[in-house]
């Protein structure tokens, strides 16, 4: 009974002291920095490989301007030895089924969203951007985007902004457009007519319009004029990475016109 009772007291007591040095402890607001390796390599087949130069430059991050790890420089021989990698994996990726892949961009999104946070803040280390854009847009849309695609393939930039006046929707458009870029652009206006006819006329590859900011991964994204190349996310980007075959096959045991 006794020997209860003092480890009762030693509980309660500890418990008062962790409470007590809990309250204490002052409450911050900084993500928790990862530890990154000295040095990463090229993921080449499957495996981390050295540049084939040996050389590796260093990472700075925009946040203090340190350098935080170094990374493989690669060159034309790294590139080939990718795609030799690429055509050696083809013949057998190319007759898995679309189950598994499907599967497997899944556990991407899974193992993404399982380790946000510390993707989020070395996101945010790499590039210097708000670590609320980390872990509220970009690391969830990676996520949102892997399993829009794997439910694809089972049936089939930053922005610049200024503040300028305008006398007419002509001029509003026209100032729009008078730019080399054309990689998303916002309407916000309650005239069904310009709500129609003003997105349509600005050279943008995407707009918004009473909304902003907005990215569905079942929607496709990209610009126009110099800002990028083809369309990023919905199914149609899938078209960059297959090829279309056509094949028509007769079940007749019969003779079929001329053959």
């Amino acid at each position: 009974m006794f020997v209860n009772l003092v480890y009762s007291l030693t509980i309660k007591t500890a418990f008062a002291m962790s409470t007590t040095a809990s309250a204490r402890a002052p409450v911050s607001n900084l993500a928790a920095r990862p530890s990154f390796k000295e040095k990463y390599d090229h993921f080449i087949g499957g495996q981390w490989v050295a540049p084939a130069s040996g050389e590796y430059f260093d990472n700075i991050s925009p946040i203090d301007g340190k350098v935080f790890t170094r990374v493989a420089r690669g060159n034309a021989k790294d590139i080939d030895r990718a795609i030799e990698a690429a055509h050696t994996a083809f013949p057998l990726w190319s007759k898995t089924s679309a189950a598994y892949r499907s599967n497997i961009l899944l556990k991407i999104a899974q193992i993404v969203e399982d380790n946000l946070e510390k993707l989020a803040v070395i996101e945010t280390i790499d590039n210097g951007k708000a670590i609320r854009e980390s872990r509220a847009a970009d690391l969830p849309l990676v996520v949102d985007h892997f399993r829009y695609y794997a439910g694809v393939i089972r049936s089939e930039e930053g922005t610049v902004s200024c503040v300028t006046t305008f006398g007419s929707t002509e001029e509003a458009i026209e100032i729009a457009n008078d730019t080399l870029y054309g990689l998303g652009a916002g309407v916000w206006t309650r005239d069904a007519h310009e709500l129609y006819q003003v997105p349509r006329a600005i050279q943008a590859g995407r707009v918004w319009v009473n909304c902003y900011h907005a990215y569905p991964a079942h929607t496709p994204f990209g610009g126009y004029k110099k800002s990028g190349f083809g369309r990023e996310t919905h199914k149609m980007m899938l078209n960059h990475y297959r090829q279309t075959k056509n094949m028509l096959i007769s079940y007749s045991k019969t003779k079929l016109g001329f053959f």
